[in-house]
């Protein structure tokens, strides 16, 4: 799309022609919103790559985002286009009401020019060589296909890994475009991060374009009659206005309840208590290994007391990116950490988080034949294992059964974490708070909160047999396994 040369690719003729011939699901005239104008500016600007639309709820973005991709599809030749639905197994419902249904209410030569496969999700009009493919967002999404148009839908609800990966399907295209459209939602994610640093510093980002309205609602969305007013009323009533905040005047609000009290984070705080460099009590660990460039955290948790379950935190490393070499962690320093721990704390089972994939090189590392000894696994950050893992961590700092030396960042980070519900099942996910007035990231408590839940997992399922360096040590290896086999003798006569 160059205006310079395609007459049709201009804010003023896009508008005209969508309003003229394009049709909503039931049969109405597309409604245009003040900031459609400046949206077609953008998206035909052949400087712009990357055009960025949060708008409130029910505003019409997904109407103005294939509106503009239909008009392409009308005017221009041999383009594919790629838009992605949020809804996973939501692809025809999707195509049969935003592209089929308002089909039908328009002009017959329309309907005629547009082919649409709801069941696949494929849009072409044959006559131009131009086809849309609609796909659900997910990572199996990026097939490798060159698109010059990339329209992601709800992009607040995608995972950013998702989000890396099909964005480069544009790279190659000529004069690309990625449509990144959304409401705001809570203050975590790739389009929370995209929407403020544009907003604070637009200048540094030449290529992209923001389009963030707030307030709509007391302009647009809201009419004379105070139509949406029960709407304020009833989110008021619920979460004193965060609901009203985020979907309808379209800002990041912090919601959900805090993880912890802040009063039980100070009661599981010993200050008589030092971080160990040994220990004689089972010990499980954690490494949190996001990334290279993120401060990395190794907890060590021992079971002081068995039969209580009770929980102590004897040791926690922590690695800042900003005191390495081109500020990216060197995974030796944690190896030699790993040798440490077993050999002063003896056998145990440690976590490492490889979600990210840079701690896949510890897992080779430690899964290596002279290191038979190390009982290392790897761990994927899914919510199937974080609910369960958090959960784990709150309950035994609710029931008095962890101790902790005094570490301020870790307690900061622990009265911070809020827990945000999510669908219809009582799931629930960890996201980020504040602690007096300070954003909070949850560094070193995510390897806590990984190594307790190992520790409430495994404990007393297996005997540690320790390593001893004493010549009695094979004496005590068979009376072990001597008083083994009479409690089983025990249990079974």
């Amino acid at each position: 799309m160059n205006p310079a040369v395609d007459k049709w690719a201009n804010a003023e003729a896009a508008i005209k022609y969508i309003t003229k011939h394009f049709r909503t699901n039931d049969g109405g005239r597309v409604q245009v919103y003040s900031f459609w104008y400046e949206f077609f500016q953008a998206f035909f600007d052949p400087l712009i790559r990357v055009l960025i639309l949060s708008l409130p709820k029910q505003s019409g973005k997904t109407t103005l985002c294939l509106s503009a991709i239909r008009y392409v599809m009308c005017r221009a030749y041999d383009y594919y286009i790629i838009a992605l639905s949020n809804a996973e197994k939501q692809t025809a419902r999707f195509t049969r009401q935003k592209i089929q249904h308002p089909l039908n209410h328009e002009c017959k030569a329309l309907q005629d020019a547009f082919d649409v496969k709801i069941p696949s999700g494929l849009v072409e009009v044959p006559s131009r060589r131009n086809s849309m493919t609609i796909l659900p967002a997910n990572a199996a999404t990026s097939t490798g296909t060159s698109a010059p148009i990339i329209y992601i839908d709800e992009a607040a609800y995608m995972l950013q890994r998702v989000f890396s990966q099909i964005v480069m399907s544009a790279r190659k295209a000529k004069n690309p475009k990625v449509l990144i459209t959304s409401s705001a939602d809570e203050p975590i994610g790739f389009f929370h991060k995209l929407c403020t640093k544009m907003e604070a510093h637009p200048e540094r980002y030449p290529h992209q374009k923001l389009i963030w309205i707030k307030n709509m609602d007391a302009a647009e969305l809201v009419d004379e009659t105070g139509v949406d007013k029960w709407l304020f009323d009833l989110m008021d009533c619920i979460d004193d206005g965060t609901s009203v905040i985020r979907y309808l005047k379209n800002d990041f609000a912090a919601d959900g309840e805090c993880l912890m009290d802040s009063r039980l984070v100070e009661a599981a705080v010993d200050d008589s208590l030092i971080l160990k460099a040994s220990t004689k009590n089972q010990c499980f660990g954690f490494i949190d290994t996001s990334n290279k460039t993120d401060l990395t955290s190794l907890a060590i948790v021992d079971v002081v007391d068995l039969e209580d379950k009770r929980l102590e935190l004897s040791r926690l490393t922590a690695w800042e990116p900003s005191t390495f070499e081109h500020g990216r962690i060197n995974y030796d320093v944690i190896k030699t950490e790993i040798e440490f721990v077993i050999r002063e704390f003896g056998p145990m089972k440690i976590l490492v988080d490889c979600t990210s994939g840079d701690g896949n090189e510890i897992i080779n590392w430690a899964w290596s034949p002279e290191r038979r000894y190390m009982t290392v696994q790897p761990f994927h950050a899914h919510n199937k294992y974080l609910q369960p893992m958090w959960s784990d961590f709150e309950t035994v700092i609710t029931e008095g059964r962890f101790k902790m030396p005094r570490v301020d960042k870790l307690i900061a980070e622990m009265k911070s974490i809020k827990k945000q519900f999510f669908g219809s099942m009582g799931q629930w996910h960890i996201q980020d708070g504040n602690f007096e007035g300070r954003k909070i990231h949850r560094d070193l408590s995510f390897s806590v909160a990984g190594a307790v839940w190992q520790a409430v997992e495994d404990m007393g399922r297996f005997k540690v047999i320790r390593i001893m360096k004493s010549k009695n040590f094979w004496k005590e290896l068979k009376n072990v396994n001597k008083s083994d086999n009479e409690a089983t003798d025990e249990i079974r006569g």
